[in-house]
């Protein structure tokens, strides 16, 4: 898994199958698995541990995963 914000990071996305482009142009959002956008890097964590651990692989288990820790903190 990587994750990544330029276009440098572009060659390394294109090897690996579990990738997060963090506030990427749209050259590394385009091939990246999901594409973060936002200041909250834990938010692009919890993208990439959605596609490793199997748990839904990707943004939707961890946009769940999200919106249950911001209710549980409020």
């Amino acid at each position: 898994m990587a994750c990544g914000g330029s276009l440098s990071d572009g060659p390394l996305f294109g090897h690996l199958a579990r990738t997060v482009a963090v506030n990427a142009d749209h050259h590394l959002a385009d091939i990246a698995r999901v594409d973060h956008r936002g200041t909250d890097l834990w938010d692009a964590y919890l993208l990439g541990r959605g596609l490793l651990d199997g748990s839904g692989e990707g943004p939707d288990t961890a946009s769940r995963t999200l919106r249950a820790n911001r209710a549980h903190q409020a």
